[in-house]
């Protein structure tokens, strides 16, 4: 929650990866006002989408120029990197990176916890769902020790 707030004064964003947590964010975000533009190479991958997603669908490969150059990116206020590898993540937020000229974010998925690392290096802003799906359960189970209910 805390990289949507800061990220609600424009409206254009861009999703590659529409794995579950791409279809997620994308009708999220499309609540929220956003105009959502998702990119998969898998025709599948979108038509796993939900009914209730409005926004665009780009069905190409982010690790090539060919689908890059389909985008204004001076356009957006942030580019999500949701694919399920940490190399192609990082790969397509260095190619990104090379046609921005403004104060755009790039965040990705980071898979891996151990790989941080490697994210620091590139200087690329991350979240992990593996560390957010262990502080939400964490925080279940303190509520239960204190004798609330979840």
């Amino acid at each position: 929650m805390k990289v949507l707030s800061k990220i609600r004064d424009k409206t254009s964003l861009v999703i590659v990866g529409c794995n579950f947590i791409g279809r997620a964010l994308s009708v999220a975000l499309e609540k929220k006002g956003f105009n959502v533009t998702l990119v998969d190479k898998s025709l599948e991958a979108f038509e796993k989408l939900s009914p209730e997603y409005k926004g665009n669908a780009l069905l190409g490969d982010a690790t090539t120029e060919n689908t890059l150059a389909k985008f204004s990116f001076q356009d957006l206020e942030a580019i999500f990197i949701l694919t399920s590898s940490d190399n192609t993540n990082i790969f397509i937020a260095q190619m990104i990176r090379q046609k921005l000229k403004g104060n755009q974010r790039i965040i990705a998925c980071l898979n891996d916890a151990n790989r941080s690392d490697t994210y620091n290096i590139f200087d690329l802003e991350t979240v992990s769902v593996e560390t957010m799906f262990a502080e939400a359960v964490s925080s279940h189970v303190d509520s239960l020790i204190n004798g609330e209910h979840i």
